[in-house]
């Protein structure tokens, strides 16, 4: 299953375990937005057994859109808060 790291101070911005993820096409971003209720596109923020960094599964996302992570994994990735929403740009890493 993939997955994708989060680290306390970016897990903290989001104020929930709870998020509905997002996905812009075009601009190639992918976003996090707190949920309030479960739905399909809702996701649980998980403790990562190193407690220092959540983890968010998002196979099903990915098989959605038809994302291949495959040459994204390990990398990171600028987040950044747009409103409610913490915003990572998949194109642009470091």
């Amino acid at each position: 299953s993939k997955k994708i790291s989060l680290s306390d101070d970016v897990a903290d911005k989001l104020e929930t375990k709870y998020v509905d993820l997002l996905y812009d096409r075009e601009a190639g971003r992918m976003a996090m937005r707190p949920a309030q209720t479960n739905s399909p596109i809702t996701h649980e923020l998980r403790r990562s057994p190193s407690q220092c960094s959540w983890t968010l599964g998002v196979s099903s996302f990915l098989r959605h859109y038809e994302l291949d992570i495959d040459d994204l994994m390990g990398k990171r990735f600028l987040v950044v808060a747009e409103g409610e929403m913490l915003v990572i740009d998949l194109r642009q890493h470091g």
